[in-house]
Formats: C-alpha cells, structure tokens, sequence
C-alpha cells in the first residue's frame, strides 16, 4: 500500500471516492489469488508425482545400498523379503 500512495492521490484527485479505489485494491488482489489457486492446483499433480518417482527411487537406492552392506555381514537362516516398487499412485483430493 506504501508503493501506491501516489496512486491512491491521483485517483482521490480525479473524483474516484474512497469506497471505490478499495474495492479496485480488492478486486486486484482477488484477481492475484484466483491465478494463483489456478496455477497451483494445475502444477500440484505434476509436482506431486515427480516427489513421488524421487522418492521411490531413493528408497530403492538405499534397500540396494543396505544389502550390499549387509552381504559381508554374519549370515542367519532368515531371509528379509525383497523390497519392489511396482507403481505409485497419487490422488489430490480438496
């Protein structure tokens, strides 16, 4: 609001009254927040899965890293199941 100080005056001067230049300062802003929300809901499911691809790659890396790490070690007869990622699915709900 500082920035549009002069603005505000030259509308004042111009016979815009007070109700109407807030409502046009309303009005931007309402504007501003729509694009906003249009914008983010339109990247959130592009966003949302490749989070999810990266971090299923990361498990996967570290399920490898931590059975070579594990192959040198002391052996018992239990055998820990193979961990798989077969797919995600990701689902944006309001």
């Amino acid at each position: 609001m500082k920035n549009r100080t002069q603005e505000i005056g030259i509308l004042m001067a111009l016979g815009e009254s007070k109700k109407r230049i807030w409502m046009q300062f309303l009005v931007e802003a309402l504007l501003v927040g729509c694009i906003g929300v249009v914008l983010s809901m339109g990247a959130s499911p592009f966003l949302s899965k490749a989070t999810a691809s990266y971090l299923a790659c990361q498990t996967q890396e570290q399920a490898e890293e931590q059975a070579e790490a594990d192959a040198d070690s002391i052996t018992t007869d239990y055998v820990a199941p193979e961990l798989t990622i077969t797919g995600t699915e990701i689902v944006i709900t309001g």
